[in-house]
């Protein structure tokens, strides 16, 4: 909304400033081309085609402030509608990755409770990457239109947190899986639920609980390469993959709602 109104302001100085300068040439022609002593007539007829051809030459520079105007805030417009869909398909990867994450993280109680998570075998699928492509493309035709690559290193950072989290989630969701097959886990909601083991069924899947609380509690190595084709390694643990990924993502939409209201 400010800059709308900066760029009416704008305009209208544009149109002020161009006109007082046409004025200003008028009277300086009008001062230093006519003859005081001549008649008052002749004269005002002078200064009178003078105001007309000025307001002639003023209307295509008008014109011109008029169309400017208007094609900035068209600009305006579909940057902004870009910056839209933008936060849109970031909100979409997001909700989708968090939803098995936050299923994921009653895991944690698993040495102490049976958990029931149904459909956490979609977990794999989180990571979607025909979004991931979107999110790619929505941003190249912003950064066309307004050569500004700011939300670049947001949206890499975003990516490769996504990547991160959702490479523990299916390793999570793979051993939860065997977890399930053998204590023959069976939903019967769409609500995560927790009870007491009965007696010999947690013997049962000893491995598969020290596997997924393994996952969980230990440092998996990752590894990327930078725009110099270094590799970097490094180790982080489900938790930091988990709060690296929020912040990313609250950073990203930060950064995107900022343009919107620049």
């Amino acid at each position: 909304m400010v800059l709308v109104d900066d760029k009416k302001f704008s305009l209208i100085a544009k149109l002020i400033i161009s006109y007082l300068l046409l004025l200003d040439f008028v009277i300086l022609f009008y001062v230093f081309n006519t003859d005081p002593a001549s008649d008052q007539t002749a004269r005002g007829a002078v200064f009178t085609n003078l105001l007309v051809w000025s307001a002639t030459i003023f209307t295509p520079i008008a014109a011109y402030f008029f169309y400017d105007s208007w094609k900035d805030q068209k600009n305006y417009e579909l940057q902004k509608e870009l910056m839209m869909k933008l936060s849109e398909l970031v909100s979409t990867q997001f909700l989708k990755i968090m939803k098995y994450a936050r299923r994921a993280d009653r895991l944690k109680e698993i040495e102490n409770s049976e958990i029931i998570i149904p459909n956490f075998s979609e977990a794999k699928y989180c990571y979607d990457t025909d979004l991931l492509n979107e999110i790619f493309a929505v941003l190249k035709i912003y950064e066309g239109f307004s050569n500004d690559e700011s939300l670049k290193p947001y949206k890499d950072k975003f990516d490769n947190h996504a990547f991160e989290l959702t490479r523990f989630l299916k390793k999570i969701e793979n051993k939860y899986s065997a977890y399930t097959s053998i204590l023959e886990i069976v939903p019967e909601s769409d609500m995560t639920q927790t009870k007491t083991y009965q007696p010999g069924r947690k013997q049962k899947v000893r491995g598969e609980i020290w596997s997924i609380r393994y996952i969980m509690e230990s440092e998996t190595e990752f590894e990327n390469t930078d725009i110099n084709g270094n590799i970097n390694r490094y180790k982080i643990t489900y938790d930091k993959a988990h709060d690296d990924f929020e912040q990313s993502y609250n950073d990203l939409i930060k950064a995107i709602t900022n343009k919107m209201k620049a």
